[in-house]
């Protein structure tokens, strides 16, 4: 070292990281829409079978649909890839005695 550093001394541990000259591989987009965590409520049928459904709002009523969910980092939100379009308006926190075809009030 040409320049003499007091804060360095002999046997001293040190963490080095080397930056890369190569790009990161490009991310991809992901197929799905973004909901609310509590959106998505576990349903539990018969031998201990479980699916994950949301109540969407159509026309001023709740619509129960089945969704599959992606992979996704986060506690807040969840990824829905298959059962959900994007623009459609879910009910979120959905109470417990909300059934297919209840009316719904949107609340926003």
């Amino acid at each position: 070292m040409d320049q003499k550093d007091d804060r360095l001394v002999p046997d001293m541990g040190v963490r080095v990281s080397f930056l890369s000259t190569r790009p990161k591989a490009e991310a991809r987009p992901v197929p799905g829409v973004l909901v609310p965590a509590d959106a998505v409520v576990v349903e539990k049928g018969p031998l201990e079978k479980s699916w994950n459904v949301v109540f969407v709002v159509a026309d001023g009523r709740a619509q129960k649909r089945s969704v599959q969910l992606g992979n996704f980092e986060g506690s807040k939100f969840k990824l829905v890839t298959e059962g959900l379009k994007a623009g459609e308006t879910v009910v979120v926190a959905p109470p417990a005695e909300l059934k297919e075809g209840s009316n719904v009030v949107n609340k926003e």
